[in-house]
């Protein structure tokens, strides 16, 4: 029987170092090759040991033969960012109150998960109704005599019929979807060992847990069963946890890949992503555009007549007329970098921005914004430290360069 290898990492950090006689009982090449694919690992073989280093993904990956854990290089950013960006865009219902008593104080998306289990196991598994067709001398259901006539009868079977019967079969494979909806739980909210024991037990007594889902492949079965309109407590629970697991999102990887499951966020594009959000939030006008790397793929390069292609992380614009450029750079910073900021000064000079903004991750808990500079056009330069104070829904945090922005209009 083979061993499992087991690889813990930080985000960008050192490599860790197997044994290639390990690699090889563990028969895990195959599972970490797809790994290197998807951009997750960097494997080098170097003696008699094997080199695993970590990139800018950070997660979980989960197989009998290859566990790989890569943890956040700023782990107080990762999973806040994460469940904040799921906040604005997607709402996951809460129960504030229920029959059994539960109090305001009691709300939590576990306590709300245990409810929903309860009040589907009550409601019991969904089914449907498919047509079986039958040729037989007992007939159930309908007898198609048109069918009977034409298919045996003109043949000279005279003693058997076809028939048609509804059988209801039982939507039963749904346990598997609701454990990958109880493992996100565990890695976004705290719980009692009680309250998640109970949730798993619940579980168990509405089916078989015998897979091992991506959060992705769950949430897309949970969303197909939200066409069953008489199931009240299968549509909040099937809701629930397509809108807790999410969909498909570019700085996610979240699928099965070789023999096992990987979980995986892009640092970079998170924090693209959700400095984007940050800025459409501040702006909420309907006349400016937001958009992620809208040169991207295009031939705009820093000159006329050549040079490297421009690729600035978000522009901010208003119809086609281009109003500031934001470069988001994950890493935690308290003054600007000076390549950062000769690169907004290409951007900034050739896209004839308004404004330029270098966004950082803040080095302490407060966030604030310094002027750079001015070029000589009069367009101002602004790095600013985003701490998580700043992604707060009511937090007037970067007023000052919005109105900025808004008066280029």
């Amino acid at each position: 029987m083979s061993n499992t290898v087991k690889i813990q990492l930080k985000e960008r950090g050192a490599a860790q170092v197997v044994a290639i006689q390990d690699w090889l009982s563990a028969e895990c090449e195959l599972d970490a090759k797809k790994l290197v694919k998807y951009g997750v690992l960097k494997i080098t073989t170097s003696g008699d040991h094997i080199l695993v280093e970590p990139k800018t993904l950070v997660g979980t990956y989960f197989s009998s033969k290859l566990i790989v854990e890569v943890k956040p290089k700023i782990e107080y950013i990762s999973g806040a960012l994460l469940t904040m960006l799921g906040q604005w865009r997607k709402y996951v219902p809460s129960r504030p109150e229920d029959k059994d008593g539960t109090s305001k104080q009691d709300v939590s998306a576990w306590r709300t998960f245990e409810i929903l289990l309860t009040n589907f196991r009550r409601e019991g598994l969904p089914w449907i109704y498919t047509s079986v067709i039958h040729d037989t001398s007992a007939p159930r259901g309908r007898i198609l005599f048109q069918d009977t006539v034409t298919k045996l009868h003109s043949r000279g079977i005279a003693h058997r019929v076809i028939s048609k019967t509804q059988v209801r079969e039982y939507v039963a494979d749904i346990a598997p979807s609701l454990s990958t909806v109880c493992r996100k739980l565990e890695r976004i909210e705290p719980s009692t060992k009680e309250l998640s024991r109970r949730v798993r037990t619940l579980i168990n007594s509405i089916g078989e847990d015998d897979k091992i889902l991506s959060e992705v492949e769950a949430s897309e079965r949970l969303s197909a069963l939200l066409n069953f309109e008489s199931r009240p407590a299968l549509k909040e629970i099937a809701f629930f946890g397509s809108e807790l697991l999410g969909g498909k999102d570019e700085y996610r990887v979240s699928e099965t890949i070789g023999s096992g499951v990987a979980e995986f966020v892009d640092m970079e594009k998170l924090w693209e992503h959700a400095v984007q959000m940050l800025i459409e939030m501040k702006l909420q006008s309907s006349h400016i555009s937001v958009i992620m790397h809208p040169l991207r793929g295009s031939t705009t390069r820093l000159f006329d007549d050549g040079g490297p292609k421009l690729d600035p992380d978000i522009i901010v614009q208003e119809k086609k007329k281009i109003l500031a450029i934001i470069d988001a750079k994950y890493s935690s910073a308290s003054s600007p970098s000076a390549n950062d900021v000769y690169q907004m000064t290409c951007y900034c000079a050739r896209l004839e921005a308004k404004v330029g903004l270098i966004a950082y991750v803040s080095n302490s808990d407060i966030s604030r914004i310094s002027k750079i500079g001015t070029l000589e056009n009069g367009m101002p330069i602004f790095a600013c430290y985003l701490s998580l104070d700043a992604f707060s829904s009511n937090n007037a945090f970067l007023a000052d360069v919005i109105s900025i922005i808004t008066d280029a209009i």
